[in-house]
């Protein structure tokens, strides 16, 4: 069953209110008009009655004999245009108006207003006559003498039909006013409604454009009335409100979808079903996954390893933890596996899927490593010298002052001192390095100059080994640095160079320079390095030749380290370069002096 609108049903009520109000109305205006004009008469009949009895009496009807009583009593019908009828105190008719042979009439001592007037004096009764064939109404008196006896009753009888004539030329009056009345408020009732109602489905239709979607609705129309005006006030707050609660809503998905998207850390969402919903760029680089995101899991995720944790996650809806390793470009990564069950209420009843965060951690565990190993180095490059240092003194204290070897071993002793001096002294420089706490005194800088003191430094060095150093600088640029770090740079990169070289060879060095760098270049033929070692090669005690004793090389694995940290915080670069059996290419990069 179709529902009406409510303009419709407020119409359709409020009309059938105003017929039923109006029919009421009509019908006791009509039953008190009828009543109106029955008293009215009443009271006419009242007048009439009296006169009439005046005028018996004033004749002396009681001596009249029944031929005159009865002209009078014509005579007196025709002027008044009643019946009258004159009934004395026993109910017998002696005279009437319209009726000829009395005889005929029964007694009347039974009629209603004939018995109420003997006992009231007056008697007034409404009925049908049977004679006229008509309703009636019948007024009667009694007539008492001058003492107050009884004689008789007079009565007059007249239609109603005139009544019900006017009456009803009066209800067809009141019908067609009425009518017209009732069609002139309904017609006002529909304007009105329509007033009152076309707010209402006006905002009606807004709450349907605003459930399809359309925000940022305000209703401009005028209100009829102060509720109508509270309705409209309340859908534009509240349209507004919706319209900040989305502008919001979506600000913060874009938010989210841009940490998401910027995310260095893979994520993926895989339902319920076992579909990808979501998946950042991340991931995708990590998994090699180029295809869309509504793909099943098992097509995007192509390890078995992972793809028997995120069975496990589904199977036991709880967090886990867990480490894989992944193939890529740059070799193997290790990384972390984080799953976390999701549900859609708070009650963790409806499931919806599993959140898988994957983190490399390759960097992390190879810290770990280097600290392990920093650790142990640390510990054994303590170790040997201190040991070698105590087992000297020792046995010198053991031995007779005059011993020829106690000058021996107190120099060794000596020498152990200093090259503990020595490590001490690299690893707290490398840590106010790496701590950021050296201060760097940045000015124009003339290499060639440097170069040209250092290398006189190390002429007994070379020439004891054989050595040749080839200096090609020639009047470079200068460069933006720091002139006691890169004194030490150089020191370290040449000091390398002559002791990696066996006796016999050669070290060149030159510079070159471009729109930003001067590089400089010192090459050896030297014994060179494995390519696979070269990426550790500025690690903290890392020795490519872990065979090689500090007795035949010198050194704890820290001077490039401390060199790459030197240069790159003065915005510059090492590059090494090497071919185990051929040499090494070392390039330092330092930014040129341009008036800064």
């Amino acid at each position: 069953m179709n529902k009406l609108s409510l303009r419709k049903q407020v119409v359709v009520v409020t009309s059938i209110i105003i017929i039923a109000l109006v029919f009421f109305n009509t019908t006791i205006t009509s039953n008190n008009f009828r009543d109106y004009h029955i008293e009215k008469l009443e009271n006419d009949m009242n007048t009439q009655a009296r006169l009439i009895k005046e005028l018996l009496l004033s004749k002396d009807y009681k001596n009249l004999n029944e031929t005159e009583l009865q002209e009078q009593i014509v005579t007196m019908s025709a002027s008044i245009k009643a019946r009258i009828t004159l009934v004395n105190t026993d109910g017998v008719v002696i005279a009437d108006s319209d009726v000829e042979d009395l005889s005929s009439l029964d007694n009347h001592i039974n009629r209603q207003e004939i018995g109420q007037a003997i006992r009231e004096y007056h008697g007034v009764a409404l009925r049908y006559s049977d004679t006229l064939k008509t309703e009636m109404l019948y007024y009667a008196q009694r007539i008492d003498d001058y003492s107050n006896s009884p004689l008789g009753i007079i009565r007059i009888a007249i239609p109603l039909s005139a009544i019900d004539t006017l009456l009803r030329n009066q209800m067809i009056n009141i019908i067609v006013l009425t009518s017209l009345g009732v069609v002139i408020l309904i017609a006002l009732n529909s304007i009105l409604i329509k007033r009152l109602v076309n707010p209402i489905e006006t905002v009606h239709n807004a709450f349907n454009l605003l459930a399809s979607g359309k925000s940022g609705l305000v209703l401009n129309i005028k209100p009829s009335n102060i509720e109508t005006e509270e309705l409209i006030n309340s859908f534009n707050n509240m349209s507004l409100q919706i319209s900040q609660n989305i502008a919001r809503i979506e600000n913060r998905e874009m938010e989210l979808a841009t940490l998401i998207k910027s995310m260095v850390n893979g994520l993926l969402f895989i339902d319920a079903k076992g579909y990808i919903r979501l998946i950042n760029p991340a991931a995708r680089k990590l998994l090699f996954y180029t295809g869309t995101d509504n793909a099943e899991y098992v097509a995007v995720i192509r390890n078995s390893q992972m793809i028997e944790i995120v069975e496990q996650a589904f199977a036991s809806r709880s967090y886990s933890q867990s480490e894989i390793k992944l193939r890529s470009k740059a070799g193997e990564n290790i990384i972390q596996i984080i799953t976390t069950p999701l549900y859609a209420d708070v009650h963790d009843t409806v499931f919806r899927g599993i959140m898988i965060l994957m983190q490399d951690i390759t960097a992390i565990r190879h810290i770990e490593q280097t600290r392990r190993d920093l650790i142990a180095n640390v510990s054994h490059e303590l170790r040997t010298p201190i040991t070698s240092i105590a087992g000297f003194i020792e046995t010198i204290m053991n031995m007779d002052d005059d011993d020829d070897q106690v000058d021996e071993f107190l120099n060794i002793i000596y020498n152990e001192t200093n090259r503990l001096k020595k490590l001490i002294d690299d690893l707290l420089e490398l840590a106010k390095i790496e701590a950021g706490q050296l201060t760097y005194v940045l000015s124009q800088v003339n290499v060639e100059e440097l170069l040209t003191e250092l290398l006189k430094r190390f002429k007994s060095v070379s020439a004891k080994k054989r050595i040749t150093i080839e200096n090609k600088v020639d009047n470079p640029a200068p460069i933006y640095a720091d002139m006691f770090r890169v004194e030490q740079i150089l020191d370290n990169i040449v000091s390398n160079a002559i002791k990696y070289t066996p006796a016999g060879g050669k070290v060149t060095i030159s510079t070159q320079s471009n729109d930003d760098y001067l590089i400089v270049n010192i090459t050896d033929t030297g014994i060179g390095i494995e390519s696979s070692k070269l990426q550790r090669l500025t690690e903290q005690f890392y020795r490519a030749d872990h065979g090689r004793t500090r007795s035949s090389a010198g050194g704890y694995g820290l001077g490039l380290a401390i060199v790459k940290n030197l240069i790159e915080a003065q915005n510059g670069e090492l590059i090494i370069n090497s071919r185990l059996g051929i040499g090494t290419e070392v390039l330092l990069k330092f930014p040129l002096f341009k008036k800064y």
